[in-house]
């Protein structure tokens, strides 16, 4: 594509370059404003269009700028004059390149002429693998111009136009790219891309054993889960497998604390009965959940029927398989991870808060019930409540949404130790988390700790050690969650939930439901003393014999101790009312 230089010397021909423009291909243009008609010397316009209806680079480019005054002086200046033609000539430009690619007859003067394409070269090659064969649908693009690319043919070939000096990349899948710097006096470039051999020797843990990547035939599916307990704050390894791997559907509906466990589906429902996958953790069967995210160096998910020669009918819905770390010879090294999450709901429903507007809905439905003014509540006690909105605790306007549900902030702490020699190796780790959920008295607290210790006795034996185990203890508030929900959508916005001196309110208006005087949601978490203690302890021995190179025998004995101690203790809890300081 060409465009034109073109000379003027008045408006009428300054408005023939714009003309000129808009009836080229427009890739590049340039005017240039001579000093004879303007007072200085020279001005370029230079303007870079990559494509269609994208301008890449505008760049106004003022050579020698002069203008003669009366004393013959000379210094750089913007007159006004070159303002409106600068600022005129970048306007029309911008405005102009929804019509380029159209032709029209126009024929500019022919002053000057000049190419204003790019210095175009056509390099050709091939592109082959690390075993010579051509690599076919490989990517050959300029590097930095996204628009100048092709991809080689069947014989792994390739024909590109490129700009000259440009640098050339190659790529293709499971290969790594590569990267070469044409030179004027080369026009043919023959590559052979390497096998990226991270990907294909990467491990995955199966049945038997583990097996490199490349070598696999079944359906798994390989998650990096150190990297998932590194970017997200998360306590919890099945709300954490969510999206992570195809064929897996992780749902969770309830996320109260100590009892977020999500539900985990591979390829759908498989049985009428409990359709969850088998979880092996270091061999052993065991809950998802029992491990620490931070202690996990591996998992993967066994997907297809072939897991079933391992496991028989129990890997029917899949096997989730978890490797824990290890420690490994060398120097002692602690690690710490740990995070504070700050926590609210998403308020979704706007009771009515305001008690005067409360009580006079109240009577508006009483009316259309009944057919009379048969109303609950006086018009003397709601002009009360609307003349006292500052007195919170005589006349409350309670939100039982903002009064239930408060913001909280949880944090999780894992510190960790590795090391040790050609002989003995060991990692152990220590975890602290502390969740104390958006609602009162209904937070968990966890305590987690790990031992993995493996010891070469003989050249040909291996005995080790895998002993973990956590405590958790639930607030009671947490086993009245229900009652909580329940009486706090039928409280009234006219009780204080909990005053600053910590006693628990009922209604202050005497004409209210009196079983609104029950209704406070947070008395209720209270109402029951004592908690819910969970307590787990597994450990596996095992012992590796190696009579023969590539051949091993593995044996181990697992031990698992499972204790839930639910304490309850209902207590009577004092409700006060807030305006007669007297319990109801």
């Amino acid at each position: 594509m060409h465009a034109t230089w073109c000379d003027f010397y008045a408006p009428a021909q300054f408005r023939q370059v714009f003309r000129t423009i808009l009836g080229n291909s427009l890739f590049n243009a340039a005017v240039i404003l001579p000093r004879k008609s303007f007072g200085f010397k020279q001005m370029t316009i230079i303007i870079n269009i990559q494509s269609l209806f994208t301008i890449t680079k505008i760049n106004l480019k003022f050579n020698q700028l002069m203008i003669h005054k009366a004393n013959q002086n000379r210094h750089a200046s913007y007159s006004p004059l070159f303002n409106k033609v600068a600022i005129g000539a970048a306007l029309a430009a911008l405005c102009v390149f929804p019509f380029a690619g159209t032709q029209s007859a126009y024929a500019a003067p022919s002053t000057l002429a000049v190419s204003a394409a790019e210095n175009l070269v056509t390099v050709k090659g091939q592109v082959l693998d690390s075993d010579g064969e051509p690599l076919v649908g490989a990517t050959v693009k300029v590097k930095g111009k996204a628009t100048i690319g092709t991809m080689t043919d069947a014989e792994g070939n390739y024909t590109l136009k490129v700009p000259a000096g440009c640098t050339l990349e190659f790529s293709c899948i499971g290969v790594l790219p590569q990267n070469v710097k044409t030179t004027p006096d080369v026009s043919v470039y023959n590559v052979t891309l390497q096998e990226d051999a991270t990907s294909l020797e990467e491990v995955v843990v199966v049945g038997y054993g583990q097996q490199k990547k490349v070598n696999l035939t079944g359906s798994v599916s390989s998650i990096n889960a150190e990297k998932i307990a590194e970017n997200r704050p998360i306590s919890n390894i099945s709300q954490a497998l969510a999206g992570l791997a195809a064929g897996v559907n992780v749902t969770s509906a309830n996320n109260q604390p100590g009892d977020n466990n999500a539900t985990i589906r591979v390829r759908g429902v498989g049985t009428l009965n409990n359709s969850a996958p088998l979880v092996i953790i270091d061999g052993v069967e065991a809950g998802i959940n029992t491990v620490n995210p931070a202690d996990i160096e591996s998992m993967s998910i066994l997907k297809d029927a072939a897991s079933a020669a391992i496991y028989g009918s129990r890997a029917a819905n899949g096997v989730i398989l978890i490797t824990t770390k290890k420690g490994t010879a060398g120097s002692i090294k602690v690690n710490y991870h740990g995070y504070v999450s700050f926590q609210s709901i998403r308020k979704t429903l706007t009771p009515v808060s305001n008690y005067a507007d409360y009580m006079e809905l109240v009577n508006e439905g009483m009316e259309n019930t009944y057919g009379s003014k048969n109303y609950t509540f006086s018009d003397e006690v709601i002009a009360e409540w609307r003349a006292h909105p500052n007195e919170p605790l005589l006349y409350p306007n309670t939100d039982w949404i903002d009064a239930t549900f408060k913001s909280s902030v949880a944090n999780n702490h894992i510190v960790s130790m590795s090391g040790g020699t050609d002989k003995i190796r060991f990692y152990s780790s220590f975890g602290y988390n502390n969740n104390p959920g958006v609602m009162a008295n209904t937070g968990y607290t966890q305590y987690n700790a790990r031992v993995n210790l493996d010891a070469d006795v003989k050249k040909w034996l291996t005995l080790g050690v895998n002993a973990n185990g956590y405590v958790g203890r639930t607030k009671p508030g947490a086993r009245a969650v229900d009652d909580i929900f329940t009486y706090a959508s039928a409280t009234t916005p006219g009780m204080v939930f909990q005053a600053p001196d910590g006693r628990f309110g009922a209604m202050n208006n005497s004409e209210d439901d009196s079983q609104c005087a029950v209704n406070n949601p947070i008395s209720r978490a209270y109402r029951i003393q004592g908690d819910t203690r969970r307590n787990n302890v597994r450990a596996r021995f095992y012992g590796t014999l190696r009579p023969y190179e590539g051949l091993s025998f593995t044996a181990s004995y697992n031990y698992q101790i499972r204790d839930t101690e639910n304490s309850k203790n209902p207590i009577y809890v004092q409700d006060w009312n807030s305006f007669t300081a007297k319990l109801t």
